[in-house]
């Protein structure tokens, strides 16, 4: 006879774009062969200033570095040596990025900074190889995790562009994993905070699938 499962839930959690180095990188200093942070590697600037792989307590940084398909290939041309340069590329101003700017893009928390993050990696599996579906931004990348594929979409809405651009976005009409919960039986929720992006995808918006949504506080 087959030992009973004991598993009774699985919580998936998808959070925005962050590097691995930024949020878990500091791993290292526990599990000493994971490919975390490196403080003697180094991303030079325009002006061939270099930045190198140092801690940091900022929370938040005024300009977001961009992830769209064409900056993350500028970011990890020859060995992941572009992320400053991009960014400086990104904002040229005026002003142009300040040098604490430049710096929080190759930074990282110091180990035990993030409460819930850190205490997981220390105590459980952490895949510090496991690359995204695809080199780019948020929404494509959010249906590959849903449905494996993006129809192939590569982009997502712009600041002030969302009129133009999301018609093709609803396009997304692939069968999702949710579809194959419902085949085999299979209870799930899904639980988001404003809207629901993977509402976008059309199998999702049937009522017996929207039916399942529901704000994050009735998850806390």
């Amino acid at each position: 006879m087959g030992t009973a499962d004991n598993i009774k839930h699985v919580v998936v959690l998808i959070l925005e774009n962050h590097s691995f180095d930024q949020m878990l990188g500091c791993l290292n200093e526990v599990w000493p062969d994971l490919d975390g942070v490196d403080p003697t590697r180094s991303n030079v600037d325009d002006a061939g200033e270099p930045f190198f792989q140092v801690k940091s307590y900022e929370r938040q940084m005024a300009l977001d570095p961009h992830h769209e398909v064409e900056h993350v290939a500028m970011q990890l041309e020859n060995n992941n040596s572009g992320f400053v340069r991009n960014f400086v590329v990104s904002h040229p101003g005026p002003p142009p990025p300040s040098q604490n700017d430049r710096q929080w893009v190759m930074s990282h928390y110091p180990l035990d900074f993030l409460p819930a993050l850190h205490p997981l990696g220390k105590n459980f599996t952490v895949c510090d190889r496991w690359f995204s579906s695809l080199p780019g931004p948020t929404w494509p990348n959010r249906f590959f995790a849903l449905s494996g594929t993006a129809l192939g979409r590569v982009d997502m809405p712009g600041d002030g562009t969302h009129k133009v651009d999301l018609p093709g976005f609803f396009a997304q009409t692939q069968d999702t994993i949710f579809d194959r919960l419902n085949d085999k039986g299979i209870h799930w929720k899904v639980y988001f905070h404003d809207i629901p992006q993977s509402w976008v995808m059309k199998h999702q918006r049937a009522p017996h699938n929207a039916a399942r949504y529901f704000y994050i506080r009735q998850f806390l």
